[in-house]
Order: structure tokens, then sequence, then C-alpha cells
């Protein structure tokens, strides 16, 4: 168990003994879902195929092509075409490879993922990253690959040292005798800066240099183990550009890109996997995409126009409103939403002046009264360069600028975490729903999708959603729009029929009376677990296991697609037993390698256990593999959860109710508690309470809001309070809730109520959440002395005449363990 007596030291040195270099920088860089899985094809291929000066591109593919089984699901599914590859008149004389990864997947991370597995593995030195274009080649040298930023994409790794960067602005200046020092070297060009189109390949960096005797070009070709990593590939792969990059002789090449241009993909990871899946809290790794339209629009074009720009400032106004709310709800800088509006392409001079006669009037009185005059920005090709700067500052909280026009569309690399609404203007519906378009707006600004953290109410849970949704308003042919959504199996966007209505954060103050303050201690919960997790009596929970080909069962081969499940078979010299001993130590926190005796016998166990229907057992549970170890986990889990227990510990410090928002439509009035109709019961602002310190409270349930009637009438309660949301947390197994009430008697006994719609009373969660809250006061008595107690109330036990004893009469008994 990983609670004995080892120092951490000494159990990293044990751990890291079992750990392939995959594993490592996995768990060093933090890899995301879709980075971590693309490490392992490179893996894969890199131990099953020959890759090195003097090898040709043939003998590499001719090896991946007889790999058994398949060095990735990609070329499994046929993305990866070798009778196209192999073709010496076609594309790359080199051996190159490509991640299709989804806008906000992590492309650039698992570029440094490779370099760092590639130095590390092989002792490959010599890395030259191209793009297309200044946005991207400046990104990469001032944020994602230079040691002082706060981007660095190798932070975190250990043994590696700093790279020496050559760039596209430096090289001629650089002490040439160091180039050939033995350093980690990454050269940072763009393809401008190397390939002249109206000189074929000759230029600056192929030109002869007297100080090194040949060209920088000849440096490189020089070098034993050149790889060649293409940012954003598909703008690369022109006939021009290829033979560019093909007279430096790399051995390897590594494509990223969302869009691929030919079959060369040995890892994909859709828009669809990253709009559901990979994210830190089991949410997807980008913003979902809802386009907005209107249906059987017949307007004129202009009047078009002018419908899509209001329509979408008042979606933006919107988005304005939940995000302020929700920052500050949470004590976090303020994100403010921006909105593209990508004008359409035209000559230069016809571009300019449209984009600036939209510009005036989205800053003129006659747009919204005024309100983003000095809050827009225009790019065009005759833009300033303080203007560019803006455009690259955008998500600083200093920027003022809401509003961003351009034509067709900003090239790949400008990608703001803010943008929440894309208005095109007089663009086709293909041209709408294309990656690009969406592309720019799918990061998220808090890094997952925040409407997918737990201990969410339901409507809180769906006013969150705004946060994670991208909305590119379309007013073309509805019926369009829905049938191009539809075809694209790989798109997860929404269609809906109009923008939603405007809304407003209001305030809710922490405004009672002083001596109508709780005096609640801040509780810390520990989790911790006692005793060992006793593995004997979980058997298999799956059906007879039928031999069915792999191909079949596609993607339904392994649930957890966490690791390349073949290659760790190999590792484990082929024994299923000690495959699955692996994957529990490194899926689970609960074991470690000194557990490898235990598990084996466990698993042994298991497998004896395990009902096959024909075939050679051992083979049909590999094919079967994903099934197998979800329901292992799934038990394991369990029982990790039924010894885990959480010690509550009381501070010294007060917890002290703040401020908090919510958001409402526009011009929305409070309530009053007792004038309040009882359709207006619930998610509503009703005021009037005085026994606490919010007189204003928002209910999920017309019994809540009976109860604080209650409560704030009966002279047995002082003093009660609605814990907003977050800010009295109980820690329970799943994560942490808010119960509904705390309450002080005259007797100075205080109260923990919960009130459940009694068809829940049963469900596990709720359940679990009791549990915490019995042992949450038990804590509480001990560290104050006083009474404290919970109550879980039936909701069909609170009436608007009860009283507050008739109501806590009703409460249920908990049974002190599960």
């Amino acid at each position: 168990m990983k609670q004995c007596g080892l120092s951490r030291e000494d159990l990293e040195k044990l751990l890291e003994k079992d750990m392939s270099i995959v594993q490592e920088l996995i768990r060093d860089m933090s890899l995301w879902k879709p980075q971590r899985e693309g490490l392992e094809v490179l893996d894969r291929i890199m131990t099953t195929s020959p890759i090195g000066r003097g090898i040709t591109k043939k003998q590499t593919l001719g090896a991946m092509v007889v790999a058994e089984p398949p060095v990735s699901y990609a070329v499994q599914q046929g993305l990866f075409n070798f009778q196209e590859e192999i073709n010496p008149k076609i594309g790359t004389e080199f051996p190159s490879f490509c991640f299709a990864i989804a806008t906000g997947g992590g492309k650039t991370h698992l570029m440094g993922a490779c370099i760092a597995y590639l130095y590390k593995t092989k002792g490959f030195k010599n890395f030259f990253i191209l793009s297309k274009g200044e946005t991207i080649y400046n990104k990469h040298r001032f944020e994602d690959f230079h040691p002082a930023s706060a981007k660095y994409v190798f932070k975190g790794l250990t043994g590696f040292p700093t790279p020496r960067l050559i760039d596209g602005d430096n090289y001629e200046r650089s002490a040439y005798p160091e180039l050939f020092a033995d350093d980690l070297v990454l050269y940072l060009f763009n393809i401008e800066k190397i390939f002249n189109e109206r000189t074929d390949v000759e230029f600056r960096f192929h030109r002869f240099h007297e100080n090194i005797g040949g060209s920088f070009a000849d440096v490189l070709r020089s070098t034993p183990d050149l790889v060649f990593l293409m940012d954003e590939s598909h703008n690369i792969r022109a006939e021009k550009s290829l033979k560019a990059i093909n007279t430096l002789k790399p051995i390897l090449g590594l494509e990223f890109t969302a869009t691929p241009k030919i079959a060369n993909v040995i890892y994909s990871f859709s828009l669809r996997q990253a709009t559901n899946e990979g994210g830190p809290n089991g949410g997807g790794l980008v913003k979902r995409a809802r386009v907005i339209t209107r249906r059987d629009d017949d307007s004129l074009i202009e009047e078009r126009e002018d419908i899509k720009l209001r329509d979408g400032i008042r979606i933006h106004e919107r988005k304005k409103t939940v995000l302020s709310t929700y920052c500050k709800n949470n004590g976090l800088p303020i994100v403010k939403p921006r909105v593209l509006i990508c004008a359409p392409p035209s000559q230069k001079d016809q571009a300019q002046k449209h984009i600036e006669r939209i510009a005036e009037y989205v800053q003129s009185d006659a747009f919204f009264g005024g309100a983003y005059k000095g809050k827009v920005l225009a790019v065009h090709q005759g833009s300033d360069d303080e203007q560019i700067q803006q455009l690259l500052y955008l998500e600083k909280t200093d920027n003022d600028i809401e509003i961003v026009i351009h034509v067709n569309k900003l090239k790949e690399g400008w990608d703001v975490k803010t943008i929440y609404t894309i208005i095109p203007l007089r663009a086709s519906v293909s041209d709408i729903l294309t990656v690009q378009t969406i592309g720019r707006g799918l990061r998220l600004p808090f890094g997952r999708q925040v409407s997918r953290d737990s201990g969410l109410g339901e409507e809180e849970r769906k006013e969150l959603q705004d946060i994670d949704t991208l909305e590119i308003i379309s007013h073309e042919k509805y019926s369009a729009v829905l049938a191009k959504v539809k075809a694209n199996p790989d798109w997860d966007v929404s269609v809906a029929p109009e923008p939603c209505e405007e809304k407003e954060s209001k305030q809710i103050n922490p405004d009672g009376l002083e001596e109508h303050r709780l005096e609640i201690p801040i509780v810390v919960g520990k989790p911790h677990s006692k005793e060992e997790i006793d593995l004997t009596n979980i058997e298999p929970k799956l059906e007879q296991l039928q031999d069915v080909d792999v191909k079949l069962i596609g993607t339904d081969l392994a649930t957890l697609q966490e690791r390349d499940y073949e290659r760790i078979l190999e590792e484990c010299n082929g024994s299923l037993v000690n495959f699955f001993v692996r994957i529990l130590i490194e899926e689970t926190d609960e074991f470690d390698i000194r557990d490898k005796g235990r598990l084996q016998q466990f698993v042994q166990a298991y497998i004896d256990k395990a009902q096959v229907a024909e075939g050679e057992k051992e083979k049909v549970l590999f094919k079967h593999r994903g099934k197998i170890a979800q329901d292992i986990l799934t038990q394991i889990r369990e029982k990790i959860a039924e010894k885990t227990s959480i010690d509550y510990v009381p501070t010294d410090s007060l917890l002290e109710f703040r401020s908090y928002w919510r958001n409402f439509s526009k011009d929305y009035v409070e309530k009053q508690k007792d004038a309040v109709i009882e359709g207006e019961l619930t998610h509503n602002i009703i005021g009037g309470y005085r026994k606490t310190v919010f007189s204003r409270n928002i209910f999920e349930s017309k019994q809540e809001k009976w109860l604080a009637d209650i409560l704030d009438r009966d002279e047995e309660v002082l003093r009660w309070v609605r814990p907003p949301s977050g800010q009295m947390p109980i820690a329970y197994k799943g994560g942490n809730y808010n119960p509904d009430f705390i309450l002080e008697d005259k007797n100075s006994s205080f109260f923990v109520i919960e009130v459940k719609a009694r068809n829940e009373i049963g469900d596990g969660e709720v359940q679990t959440k009791a549990r915490a809250g019995v042992a949450w006061c038990r804590a509480m008595s001990k560290a104050t002395g006083k009474v404290w107690e919970y109550k879980l109330i039936p909701h069909d036990a609170v009436h608007t005449t009860t009283s507050f004893k008739g109501v806590i009469s009703n409460a249920l008994v908990m049974p002190e363990k599960e």
C-alpha cells in the first residue's frame, strides 16, 4: 500500500525503476489524453521501425506495414496510406508522420513531448520547428520554446537540458562554431525564412557564408539527426515548400494539424472527441460550438448583416455577464469575452473599405447607443504595427478591445481563449462551418469545462454551460446549416433557432445585522484510507466473452483508451496477468510496484473465473482488455471508496460569508418573501428575511423557501444562514457540497439541514453526503463543546404551517457507516 513508511524519494526511485520514458514524460509534463496517446503511438513506431541517417523512407514504412499489432488505431483504420507515402515522387523524401489533433487539443505541448522523447530515447539533438507566417513563428520564439516564458513546453522536466534556440532572425548573427557543439538545438523558422517562391529554394538561408565555409542549409544537412517538426503542416505541404524542406535532408518528420491534407496520419483526436473528453474534470478540452440561426430569414443582405451583428452583440453581453458573475463568485480576475467578426473576402482596397465601414458602424451611436466606441479593432493588410500588437495581446486584462473585425480568416496560431462569439458576414454555409472558422474560438479560458465541475446545482450547471460554449451567428438557410452539421460526424455542434435573452448580474450581499452572524469555524477535510484493500471477493461481472475479430469491435476494444495496450503487453513479455497488474498500478493511487505479488495473485484468480464462449482464453480476454480493465478498476475503486474516510479538522479561523452574484434577465424585479406567488418561489431573488446575514436568498425548491420562512419566524431559532454555493463546503468522497441551511437555536445548539425529495433519499450520493454531514457535525461538537446535529429532511415534511421542531422531528436517522 502507498501508506507504508518509505520516504518520498525512495518511493519515487522504486516507481521510476518500473516506469518507461513515455510514462515519465506523461507524469512530468502533465500530458492530456491526446498528448499521452499521441506520444505512445510515436513510441510504438520508434521501437518497431528503423529511423536514421542512411535508412530509407521505404525501409521505415516497410517495418510499419508488418508490425503486429498495427502501430496505431489510425493506421489500422486507413488514415495512413502506405502505398502513397512510399511513392518517392509524392510528398517528403523522409518518413513523416502526422498527428491530426483538433484545435485546443494541445498540439504544441505534444510537439514538446515528442522532442523530449526523441532526445531521451534516441539521443537526437537537432530539431527544426517549421511554421508558416509570423504569428506562430513568434509564438514559438517568445512563448512555447523560450525557457523564461510561462508557457515553456519543457517546464517540469527533470534532467532535460536548456535548448539552444536559433531562429530565422538570428541565425546569421549566431556564433557558428557553437552550432557544432554537443547541445540540444531547436531551430525555429517559418517557411518564408527558408524558401522564396520567386527564386525557388535559393534564399539567404541557402547562401554561402564565408565564416562557416558553406550555407546555413549546409550546416543543417551535415547534422546526423535532424528532425523536422511542422506546425499546422497543411500550410506547408505545397510542392515547392516540400522541395525546400527535402533539400535539408531530415531523417524524420512529425506533423501537427487539425486539418491534415494527406493520408499520413498516425494519430487522430477529432473535434467531437475534444469537445466531450480528455479534460481534467471529465469534460472536454475545448468549448462546445453552437450555431445561432433564425428560421426562414428572407431579409435583404444589408438587413441580415445588421440583424446578425445585433444578435451577436446581445449574446456577447450575456456572455460578459455570465463570465463576470462566475469570476466574482470564485475570486478570479474578470475574464472579458470577445467578438470576432469575419468580413467577406474581396480585393485589398475593397476589403479594407468594408472593414472600416463595419468598424465605423459598430462604434456609432446608432449601434447600441455607442457602447462600443474605442472597443473595436479592425485588422486588414493595411493595419499598422500598433494594431497588430493589440491583436496579439488581446487577452491582457487592460486591453479594452471587445470586437475584432478581419477579412477572411485570421491565420492559425491566433487562438484567443476569450473569443466567445463569431459573426461571419456574407459567408456560405460551407465557409461558416469550417474547422478554421470555429477553431479561432474553441479554447477554454479556465483550462476546463467549468459546467462539468462537481458540487454544482442543476440550475447553476445549466448556466455555466454558457461559459463552455462558442456561439457562431448564422442567419443563412436554417435547414442548410442543420444539414451541414449533421453531415459531419466529427463535429459536436448544436443549432439553436434564435439568440437567448439578455442577462444582467445581480449582487447579493451579507447585509444582515451583526447579531445574526453565525460563528462557524473553518473546517479542513483530510481524506485517508486506514485499511488494506481486500481483493478476494472481486469477480468478473461481465457476460460470457465472445471470440470476436479485433477490427470489428473498433473503438469499443478498450473503454480506457489511456494507454497503448499492445505496447504494454509487449513490455510485460506477453503475460496477460502482468499486463493487468501494470494497468492497476498505473491507473490507481492505491497500489504501487511493491503490491505486484499480491496483484498478480488477484489477477490470476480473476482470469481463472472469467467465462469465455470459445477460442483460446488468453487471446479472447486480451481482445476484451478494455472491458476487463474497466470492470476491475470499477470494483477496486468501489472498494477504495468503502475504506476511505475523511477526518474533519476545525481550525481557529471563522467562516466569513461573502457577497455573491447571480444572473437574471434584463429589468428583472426581485421578490419579497410575503408577497411572492407560488410559481416564483424558485430561482428568484426573494428578500425580506431578518434573522440571517443574507436578507435576500435564492431557493432551488419551494420547500427550501418554506423552511427559510419557518426559520425566520420561529422563536426557537436565533439565527440562520443559507450558505452561498462554494462558501461552506463539506468534503465528501465525491468532492464538496454545500448544505441547504445552518442555524443556531435559543439553546445554543447548531443544526445543519439538508432538504431532499423523498424519492432521492435513497440515492447513493445523497446518503454519502449525509454521512459526511454527520461526521462533520461530530467534529464540530468535539472542537467547540457545543451541540452540532445534521438533519436530512424529506421534502414532504416541510409545510408553510410547520414549526421548526416539527420539521426536525421528521429528520431521517442516518446509519454511522455505509
